[in-house]
């Protein structure tokens, strides 16, 4: 991963867990962060260091290390487990890296993350009037790691059907790196509520709330029209009130202009395009130009939020080309079945692809309308998943 990528992917998971992005660059930042730092930026860390700065040294070199007197004892071989070690409370303190880990010793400094031994892999050196905390976990790639899967399982697609369901599910991808996880477990948003709290108390940075008003946790409700008939959607609208939803519009929907306007023209509900390709998968890129062109002309807009008819995935993030090329800024494509967080994190952020963090988010679907086809589910065994999750994410202290 190329040194930028490094910064811009653990800059944008910081603005996610609330850190002010002007903490982080300009003439206000009160924190510089280095990816694989070597001697050639020493004097311009000790002089970030003398104003009261915090540099975060992202898996720095050696020579870099010897300027504080930091030993780089070992290296240690991933997946292995952390802990974020200041006396606080909360899930997010497990930790679980997917890569190499280095171990550092230093007289005075402070283990913030440690494992199980107590050999310290981040460590907080104080650096009157500012610090230096250096990070010997691959943290940007721990984070594309469990959001996106591992690029090496696109040799390893599953060819059964998967929830009874025939069709390529992007499952695979991350299965590997779960096993013997908790279905909860949320190791990417562990780790940036981890560093977010490390720039809290040592570098007194402007936080806003992850979620208006500080509330632990929002829903997010999507309709695949899958061609329903019209009064499936007046019975559902009628259910939700103005609760905001998005629905995904199939190609051979039942709606019409007009419906649009009377049923769907409301400013709670949102529409996005639902592309269908499960008869021509490869063919995918000109199936979703052909579907594009047809949800303009029916909505007078371009789509800007999509998810596949049956989770069509094309190996590791195949589609993000087709995506891409037309401006679609949003997916839900990471399917959910029974509230298993299987992408690290409940919340949205943006793709990584190429060596470049894209403007198209992403977002994990954490229940889906299998639990109740396919999975057999009572209506209220359903709802009782629901509310599961709400009272885990209250309990994780993490929104």
């Amino acid at each position: 991963m190329n040194t930028q990528l490094m910064i811009d992917i653990v800059e944008h998971h910081l603005g996610l867990f609330g850190i002010a992005a002007e903490c982080l660059a300009g003439a206000e930042a009160t924190v510089k962060l280095l990816a694989t730092p070597d001697a050639n930026v020493v004097d311009k860390v000790r002089t970030w260091l003398a104003e009261g700065l915090v540099v975060v040294a992202l898996k720095p070199s050696r020579e870099f290390l010897a300027n504080w007197h930091v030993d780089r004892l070992c290296s240690m071989p991933g997946p292995r487990r952390l802990k974020y070690t200041p006396g606080v409370v909360g899930a997010w303190r497990e930790l679980k890296t997917l890569h190499e880990t280095d171990i550092f010793r230093h007289v005075n400094g402070h283990a913030i993350v440690a494992d199980e031994v107590g050999s310290t892999t981040w460590l907080w050196l104080p650096q009157q009037p500012g610090g230096l905390l250096v990070v010997g976990t691959d943290l940007a790639s721990d984070l594309i790691r469990y959001r996106q899967g591992d690029p090496a399982q696109i040799f390893s697609r599953p060819t059964e059907p998967v929830w009874g369901m025939p069709g390529e599910r992007p499952n695979y991808l991350f299965e590997a790196q779960l096993e013997g996880e908790h279905p909860d477990a949320r190791p990417v948003d562990a780790w940036c509520t981890a560093l977010a709290d490390v720039l809290k108390t040592h570098a007194h940075v402007r936080c806003h709330t992850i979620l208006p008003e500080g509330a632990p946790g929002a829903v997010v409700i999507t309709g695949d029209d899958d061609q329903a008939a019209l009064d499936a959607y007046a019975q559902q609208l009628s259910i939700l009130g103005r609760t905001p939803i998005t629905y995904f519009l199939h190609y051979k929907t039942q709606h019409r202009l007009d419906t649009l306007h009377s049923m769907l023209g409301k400013a709670w509900i949102e529409l996005g395009l639902h592309p269908d390709a499960l008869d021509a998968p490869a063919e995918y890129g000109r199936k979703l130009a052909d579907q594009v062109a047809w949800y303009r002309k029916l909505t007078g807009k371009d789509p800007r939020v999509v998810r596949n008819h049956g989770f069509l995935n094309d190996g590791y993030w195949g589609h993000m080309s087709s995506w891409l090329q037309h401006h679609i800024y949003g997916s839900s494509n990471l399917p959910g079945f029974n509230g298993r967080v299987l992408n690290g994190s409940l919340l949205p952020a943006r793709v990584a692809i190429d060596g470049v963090l894209t403007d198209h988010w992403s977002i994990l679907t954490v229940i889906g309308d299998g639990l109740r086809f396919s999975g057999g589910r009572s209506d209220e065994e359903a709802a009782r998943a629901v509310f599961d999750v709400a009272d885990r994410i209250r309990s994780s202290r993490m929104p």
